[in-house]
């Protein structure tokens, strides 16, 4: 089930975000501020399994993550599908280095259009956009 994220639900996300991206969470401050700018869903099958944060207006995704224990069931692109219901394209920045989410979302029929020079501050990221 796809949800809207409460606070309660933030033990669970810093447990995710911290498996996901041990070298670069989120904290708790940086959550709750995302939560109060954009759209913050959560996927739960009896416990939260998977988030995506993103922006209606014009379909950036600032986030998305899902537990590394239950990736590769399509639970991402459930997410990802969501931010279709609310917006007429989508967009996100991903790491050069990170193949993995740029297949995913290749997958997802997503291009690459552009190149942030050191958006990570030690790392290049490539933009990747799809239209409906």
């Amino acid at each position: 089930m796809i949800r809207k994220f409460t606070h309660r639900d933030m033990r669970r996300i810093l447990e995710i975000e911290s498996n996901s991206f041990p070298k670069s969470a989120y904290d708790r401050f940086t959550f709750f501020y995302l939560s109060r700018l954009y759209q913050f869903l959560v996927y739960e099958d009896e416990k939260i399994l998977a988030y995506i944060i993103f922006d209606e207006r014009d379909g950036h995704i600032a986030s998305i993550a899902v537990d590394p224990l239950h990736r590769r069931m399509g639970i991402g692109r459930k997410l990802v599908e969501e931010v279709f219901k609310n917006c007429g394209r989508a967009w996100v920045e991903v790491r050069v280095s990170n193949k993995t989410a740029q297949v995913f979302y290749e997958v997802l029929g997503f291009i690459k259009v552009a190149v942030i020079p050191n958006y990570y501050r030690d790392e290049d990221a490539h933009v990747m956009v799809r239209s409906r």
